[in-house]
């Protein structure tokens, strides 16, 4: 059978064809496209797994979700302690009802009542 080749070019496609000589052009191309493609794989991994990740990125969205929930909530008590000492501050009314509700006191001028036993020894007496 005859070649489209023949000569020296035959025999540099027949080298090509064997593997046994890469041209320069060739062999850094190939270097070059095998670096590129080991960076690539390491940012990928990096993006995916590592410091910054989107793993990351999605848990410290969360914790930030969370930490402004919380941030309100401490806001509004926050709000209501101010206004509860403003109200110690200024008024004898929340100074007095504290009084009442924790200490059990009572004014000057009112008389305590405490009624001993239930609606059993009311309802005994009747007979």
């Amino acid at each position: 059978t005859k070649s489209w080749c023949s000569g020296a070019g035959a025999k540099n496609l027949a080298k090509l064809q064997s593997g046994l000589h890469l041209p320069v052009g060739i062999r850094s191309m190939k270097i070059t496209v095998t670096l590129l493609a080991f960076l690539l794989a390491m940012l990928s991994y990096r993006l995916l797994f590592g410091d910054g990740s989107i793993q990351e990125l999605s848990r410290l969205n969360e914790e930030l979700r969370d930490a402004r929930s919380e941030l309100v909530s401490l806001q509004s008590r926050n709000q209501s302690l101010r206004a509860e000492v403003d109200d110690l501050k200024n008024g004898l009314d929340a100074v007095e009802e504290r009084a009442r509700l924790e200490l059990g006191m009572i004014g000057n001028d009112e008389t305590f009542y405490q009624f001993v036993g239930g609606s059993d020894s009311v309802s005994g007496s009747a007979d």
